[in-house]
């Protein structure tokens, strides 16, 4: 509420970094704080909404802050992509994914005029992260013992063809549900409230529902369920995700979105393991793929980036 009611009255300077790079480089400092606790809250309260995304835009607001005060004014735009890459290498932990994905998606580059800064930016952010953590483990821990064959590449094409599809429709869906909050007109704090009551019941069903689907994504990864149950989790989070993005509560949709994929491609490596030996070696192999796929299909001229980040 807070964030909604202050950014509505501060709309000059962007508060998000793709925005600021679409302009001059420069944030509206307070806003942007007062959106990243906003979704500090609405993390903490189980809301099914992505955390990395306010980690990403503070280490893209530290380097806007100090390229204003010590950098030429030509410069802004690329420390911002630098501190945006750093919050994404540090987030994920795929340094070359978030460099990549920074340089082409917010440049539409890869000259190496740019993609050089940013990757020694993403590369030392993971170091670092790595030391104050005390590990260097990777997002997700996966064993993959399968060898692809032939029939395995036209799973994986076509296991690509399904997310292509999916991916449109789950933005279109996203899109309807916040034109639906916004039909209600309700004040600020009641259309978040409804979008919070309505993960609440969800989480009556299953508790997966909750947070950015992390933790689920990961007991997936280690032992792929039963086709019903995937596919009743799937249905419980992706309405969750809808419910929370379309209410406006502060935050991204990469996280969730790399379950939602998962989950796809699950789903369709189980339909199709009950006729090969190696079913479950399949699922996870198309899970995987689904994970990719979906979110290249969401995330425009970002495919190459998240067959890296995988």
């Amino acid at each position: 509420m807070g964030w909604q009611k202050f950014t509505q009255q501060r709309p000059h300077a962007p508060t998000d970094y793709m925005e600021a790079l679409q302009t001059e480089g420069q944030f509206d400092y307070a806003a942007s704080l007062v959106k990243s606790l906003a979704s500090l809250l609405v993390v903490t309260s189980g809301s099914a909404i992505g955390r990395e995304g306010a980690m990403i835009l503070l280490a893209a607001l530290a380097a806007s802050c100090f390229a204003q005060r010590f950098t030429p004014r030509q410069e802004w735009k690329l420390w911002i992509a630098c501190g945006a890459a750093a919050g994404m290498a540090a987030a994920y932990r795929a340094p070359l994914a978030g460099s990549l994905f920074i340089a082409e998606v917010l440049f539409g580059t890869m000259m190496l005029a740019s993609l050089g800064p940013v990757i020694i930016s993403a590369v030392v952010a993971l170091l670092v992260s790595n030391l104050i953590n005390h590990s260097d483990a990777l997002l997700y821990n996966v064993q993959l013992s399968v060898t692809v064959q032939a029939r395995d590449y036209a799973l994986i094409i076509s296991t690509g063809v399904l997310a292509g599809l999916c991916g449109p429709l789950l933005l279109t869906l996203m899109n309807a549900c916040h034109r639906g909050f916004v039909s209600l007109k309700l004040a600020p704090p009641w259309q978040l409230a409804l979008g919070g009551l309505i993960v609440g019941l969800l989480s009556l069903f299953t508790p997966a529902v909750w947070g950015n689907g992390y933790s689920t994504v990961q007991s997936f990864l280690t032992a792929p369920p039963l086709l019903m149950i995937i596919a009743g989790i799937f249905l419980c989070k992706l309405c969750a995700v809808l419910a929370s993005s379309g209410s406006g509560a502060p935050g991204g949709v990469f996280t969730p979105t790399l379950f939602i994929g998962l989950a796809i491609g699950m789903l369709y490596g189980r339909s199709l393991g009950l006729w090969f030996p190696d079913g479950e070696e399949i699922t996870l192999l198309l899970g995987l793929t689904g994970m990719a796929t979906l979110l290249a299909a969401t995330h425009a001229r970002a495919d190459y980036v998240d067959v890296d980040d995988m």
